[in-house]
């Protein structure tokens, strides 16, 4: 049983030299621990699936600065503000206040700028309790020629709170245009602290256990972060990118089976002193065959090489995520998504559990096994009718191939499944 409510405002207004926007909303999340996990006798771990809420308060605010493009002498920034508090249902909670800006004044062909900002997040639940800040200041040199962009500054994140910390890292950014308008090579090397939260994790796996059960919340730091690639546009009508990068990371976050609880998920961290190592690939397209069809996708492959951890539970080497619009007449729109996800594998650290319909392998460490989650593929549709310029009626197909998939051990996704309604706007 799952339940997703939202709600919010939104707005946006011009104020001759500035521009504001502002949303402030609720959403609600609710779900079942229902995890199916039995002992080596058959006898099912989680017999009362306990519900799980997660309630999200948030705002968001920034002012812009209206630039005239053309000035060669033009002065730019922009101040934005975001705030959310969240919850669960085990007491834990999360609150976050952050503001960044940035300025920026052009000469001629040069930009001088700032980037700057301020995280202030708490979280904590019945029995743990942390303060993680994060202060970022990136100054920069922008080099703008007739077929070329340079930018050249570093990167200043200091973290503090219930512990501090401090980096300093490159930060340089390339682009040029190959072929104006169709080509454009692109290149970087940089460097950040990645916040870990609460609310992004548990967007992401709402089956954690409580912060004090597990490893708690630490940041991870990319040490050095090296992309490039080719990105443009054939006219109005194909555009794409691809782009490579190699990224030296510490304290990479990843989930586990619960050994108290093998319905849920504990965080487990990768090496925080030294650095794992991840190179990818991606790829993306947009084409618009027709004034009628539109076709996009996007396809990532990964290779991670890990100093602590067995394997990058639950992330894939290979991503693909495809989708497709029909325009088959104003009043009838069809858009059709495709994902497919390579192997996975989990962590089960109970040698209890009953792994029977899985392949597993036994690790070095007594007890602990990395179980194989297969591929999926999963297809949806759907067709919207508007039967007046306000109201809109709509039908989705979800798992149109009825796949038996997990994304994480235990947590079966929902077969083909129907969905309708009504919308309406004014």
């Amino acid at each position: 049983q799952f339940s997703e409510q939202q709600v919010g405002v939104f707005g946006r207004t011009v104020l001759g030299p500035v521009t504001l926007d502002g949303e402030a909303g609720y959403r609600r999340y609710g779900t079942r621990f229902y995890g199916i996990a039995t002992d080596q006798s058959g006898e099912r771990l989680n017999s009362d699936p306990a519900r799980q809420a997660f309630n999200d308060i948030y705002f968001t605010g920034e002012l812009t600065s209206n630039t005239d493009a053309q000035s060669t002498d033009a002065f730019s920034y922009s101040l934005k503000a975001d705030a959310y508090g969240y919850s669960n249902s085990f007491d834990t909670r999360e609150s976050s206040f952050a503001l960044s800006g940035y300025v920026n004044k052009q000469v001629n062909v040069f930009n001088i700028g700032l980037n700057v900002s301020g995280d202030f997040t708490s979280v904590r639940d019945a029995s743990y309790n942390l303060a993680n800040h994060i202060a970022r200041a990136n100054p920069y040199i922008r080099f703008q020629g007739e077929n070329y962009t340079v930018t050249l500054g570093g990167n200043l994140v200091a973290e503090f709170g219930d512990s501090s910390r401090t980096n300093i890292f490159p930060s340089a950014e390339i682009d040029f245009s190959l072929v104006p308008k169709y080509a454009h090579l692109f290149g970087g090397i940089t460097g950040d602290v990645n916040k870990t939260s609460y609310r992004d994790l548990s967007r992401e796996n709402p089956w954690l256990t409580a912060l004090s059960d597990t490893s708690g919340i630490r940041n991870s730091v990319d040490r050095m972060y090296i992309y490039g690639g080719i990105k443009g546009n054939v006219g109005a009508t194909f555009g794409y990118k691809v782009r490579a990068f190699y990224r030296r990371v510490e304290g990479l976050p990843f989930y586990a089976v619960s050994p108290s609880a093998p319905y849920a998920f504990n965080l487990i961290y990768e090496d925080a002193d030294n650095a794992s190592t991840i190179v990818g690939l991606e790829g993306e397209v947009n084409v618009r065959v027709s004034e009628v069809v539109t076709i996009g996708g996007k396809l990532n492959f990964n290779e991670f090489d890990l100093q602590q951890q067995e394997a990058a539970w639950y992330l894939p080497k290979m991503r693909l995520a495809a989708n497709a619009r029909f325009n088959i007449s104003d009043k009838v729109y069809i858009d059709g998504e495709l994902l497919f996800q390579g192997q996975t594998y989990g962590l089960i650290r109970d040698p209890n559990i009953d792994l029977s319909g899985y392949a597993f392998t036994e690790l070095s460490e007594a007890g602990q096994r990395r179980v194989t989650i297969p591929a999926f593929a999963d297809l949806s549709a759907g067709a919207e009718y508007r039967a007046t310029d306000r109201i809109g009626i709509y039908v989705r197909l979800n798992n149109m191939l009825g796949t038996q998939y997990e994304r994480y051990l235990f947590y079966p996704r929902l077969g083909l499944n129907v969905i309708g309604g009504v919308n309406f706007s004014f």
